[in-house]
C-alpha cells in the first residue's frame, strides 16, 4: 500500500473511532442522529459545491448511474446508522465497535471472492480467522453492565458489519468506476440519507432541537469529524485497491477498545484490548497479502 494512501486510512482510523466514542458518551438516540446529520449537511454543503465547480464542464451534469449509486448510498449508510444506534444502546463500545467494525472487513473478503473472483492468498485467509476470533472472544466475556443482553447487542453488531461491507464496495465502486468525487459522493449520501430520515424521525423533531442546544459539542464534533473520516477512506481508496484500504481502516478497534476501557470504564481491560490486538494482527495481514 502506497505511504500516502497508508497515512491516510490510520488518520481516518483513529477518527472514526473518536467520533463513535463522542456518539457513545452523548447517549445517542434517533433525535440526536437526526441533529448531527442535518449539521453534517450543512457544514460540507459548501465544501461539496466547490468540489462540483472544480468539476470539468462537461462532467458537472451526473449520469444516471452516478446518482443512481449516490442514492443507494444514502440507503445503505441510513441502515448501517440506525443499526448502529441501537448496538450502541443496548451494549458496550468495547463489544459493539470492534465486532461491526471486523465483521466488514471479512465479509469484504467474502464479496470480493463472490462478486470479483479474487482469490486470496493463505496468509491473507489467516488474518481473517484472527479477526473473527478476536471478535468472538471479544464480545464473550461479561458486559460491564450485567443487565445489557450482550446476545442482541452483538447481533445488531454484526447486521452493522454486513452493512460496512455493502457500502464499502459500493462507494468505492462509485469513487473508482463511475469516477463520483469523494466530497460530492459522500455529500450526495448524507442529503439523502437524511431525506430518509426525517419522514421517520419527524416526530423527534422537537427534542432534536433540543439535543442541538445541550449537546452541541457532540453534534458539532460527529458532523465535522464523521464525513471527513470516511471521506479520507473513500480517498484511499482512489490510491489503493480495496483488498488494502478496507481491512487496514479496521485498526479503528483498538482504539475503540481502548477507549471503552480506559474513557467509558467498561472493565475487562486486560481481555478486551488483548483481543483488538488479535484483530488487528489478523488485519495486518489481511492487508499486507
Amino acid at each position: 500500500m502506497p505511504l500516502t494512501a497508508l497515512a491516510l486510512v490510520l488518520l481516518s482510523a483513529l477518527l472514526h473511532a473518536s467520533w463513535n466514542l463522542a456518539y457513545k458518551r452523548s447517549g445517542g438516540g434517533r433525535a440526536f442522529m437526526l441533529a448531527y446529520s442535518v449539521a453534517a449537511v450543512v457544514l460540507y454543503a459548501p465544501v461539496a459545491f466547490v468540489a462540483w465547480r472544480m468539476l470539468p464542464a462537461g462532467a458537472r451534469a451526473l449520469t444516471p448511474q452516478q446518482w443512481l449509486f449516490a442514492l443507494g448510498s444514502g440507503v445503505i449508510h441510513f441502515g448501517y446508522f440506525v443499526l448502529l444506534d441501537k448496538a450502541y444502546r443496548v451494549g458496550d463500545l468495547s463489544v459493539v465497535y470492534p465486532v461491526a467494525r471486523s465483521t466488514g472487513p471479512l465479509l469484504t473478503v467474502g464479496g470480493a471472492m463472490l462478486l470479483f473472483a479474487e482469490r486470496p492468498t493463505a496468509v491473507a485467509l489467516t488474518g481473517a480467522a484472527l479477526i473473527a476470533a478476536g471478535a468472538f472472544f471479544i464480545a464473550g466475556g461479561r458486559s460491564a453492565d450485567a443487565h445489557k443482553p450482550r446476545g442482541v447487542s452483538v447481533a445488531f453488531a454484526l447486521a452493522t458489519g454486513l452493512f460496512i461491507a455493502v457500502y464499502t464496495m459500493w462507494d468505492r465502486y462509485a469513487v473508482r468506476n463511475l469516477g463520483l468525487p469523494v466530497v460530492l459522493l459522500d455529500w450526495l449520501s448524507g442529503s439523502f440519507r437524511l431525506a430518509l430520515m426525517l419522514p421517520l424521525f419527524w416526530r423527534w423533531r422537537g427534542d432534536a432541537r433540543v439535543a442541538a442546544r445541550t449537546q452541541w459539542r457532540a453534534i458539532g464534533f460527529i458532523a465535522a469529524v464523521s464525513p471527513l473520516s470516511y471521506m479520507l477512506a473513500l480517498y484511499a481508496m482512489t490510491l489503493a485497491p480495496l483488498a488494502y484500504v478496507a481491512p487496514a481502516r479496521e485498526s479503528s478497534v483498538i482504539f475503540g477498545a481502548l477507549f471503552g476501557t480506559l474513557l467509558l470504564r467498561e472493565g475487562q481491560v486486560a481481555r478486551r484490548v488483548g483481543c483488538a490486538a488479535v484483530m488487528c494482527a489478523g488485519l495486518a495481514l489481511l492487508a499486507t497479502h
